[in-house]
Formats: C-alpha cells, sequence, structure tokens
C-alpha cells in the first residue's frame, strides 16, 4: 500500500497492466534513468511527500521531473 518510486521500466508495464486490468495499485513515480539527476528526483519526491495525498496517485504513473 505504498506509492513505488523507480527508474526501473518493468514497474510501467506492470502499472499499464493493472490500468488495463483495472486491478488498484498505490501508484507509481518513475523516472527515466540518465534523463533526471539524483538532485531533481530526491527534490522532486520530497515535494510530493510533503504536499501530495496518496489517493492523487492511486491507479496512476507520475513522472519525474514534474
Amino acid at each position: 500500500n505504498r506509492i513505488v518510486f523507480s527508474m526501473d521500466q518493468d514497474f510501467l508495464v506492470e502499472a499499464k497492466h493493472r490500468q488495463q486490468t483495472e486491478e488498484t495499485f498505490p501508484g507509481v513515480i518513475f523516472a527515466r534513468q540518465g534523463r533526471v539527476s539524483v538532485g531533481t528526483c530526491v527534490a522532486e519526491l520530497e515535494l510530493v511527500a510533503k504536499l501530495g495525498k496518496p489517493e492523487e496517485f492511486a491507479n496512476q504513473v507520475w513522472y519525474l521531473p514534474l
């Protein structure tokens, strides 16, 4: 029951599958390796943690940078 941050393409495949089959999941925050710096990821994940509500991410994929 936690939102997952990943740079692994497999999470996108799994999230898309769950969206298509209407299977609920807490959400995925994704960043493409080599396109987003670690510092940017940390800063934006901090914003998400402080300002986001879990229900805003349910059954969705969010991409960094925001």
